[in-house]
């Protein structure tokens, strides 16, 4: 049994991996484009939840400082939580494809963890499993920091793994109250 556990530990550490290189990655290790027009203005662009016009030809990467959107955070915990409900409730509108990728994503973290304590709550092979845990750690590190220094948002990265536990939780917790209500103000 914790054979099979380990094998799944392992595929969702490859999962892992692939969307910390493959996705996240591509904004972290994008290199500026100095051969474009310096003069134009930098755009933020915003693609809206029922995102059917967004595809690589309209939409682009920007990093510049000026392209910059800050919004005004939440004051307290309870309404934090309410904005991410409502924002959460139109993730019905998104295009199939990314509705599978996030909902891959979210799975594949919270199996991480959960099969993690498992096998080092019965020391099962605990010594690869903390060499995948110590890799994943150092690309995490890796990746958050190169986009966390693009976004000028450098206090972010030590407390990324820290981070990530929560935001588990926090979905898993919005989740389920958004199965028993629907947010309804906006």
């Amino acid at each position: 049994m914790l054979e099979y556990i380990f094998i799944a530990f392992v595929v969702i550490f490859s999962i892992q991996l692939c969307y910390y290189l493959l996705v996240f990655g591509k904004f972290s290790f994008l290199k500026k484009d100095s051969s474009k027009d310096s003069n134009k203005f930098p755009i933020s662009i915003i693609i809206c939840a029922k995102n059917e016009v967004a595809n690589n030809k309209n939409t682009a990467i920007c990093f510049s400082e000026n392209a910059f959107t800050i919004s005004e955070p939440k004051e307290t915990f309870k309404d934090w939580f309410q904005q991410k409900r409502r924002q959460v409730s139109v993730s019905s509108l998104y295009k199939k494809k990314h509705k599978f990728l996030l909902g891959l994503f979210y799975i594949s973290q919270l199996l991480f963890y959960t099969l993690l304590i498992l096998l080092l709550s019965f020391q099962y092979k605990w010594v690869i499993v903390t060499l995948l845990i110590a890799f994943r750690l150092i690309v995490l590190y890796i990746v958050i920091g190169f986009s966390a220094k693009k976004l000028k948002e450098i206090d972010l990265i030590v407390f990324s793994p820290f981070y990530e536990i929560l935001l588990i939780f926090t979905q898993m917790l919005i989740f389920i109250k958004n199965l028993i209500s629907k947010p309804t103000n906006w």
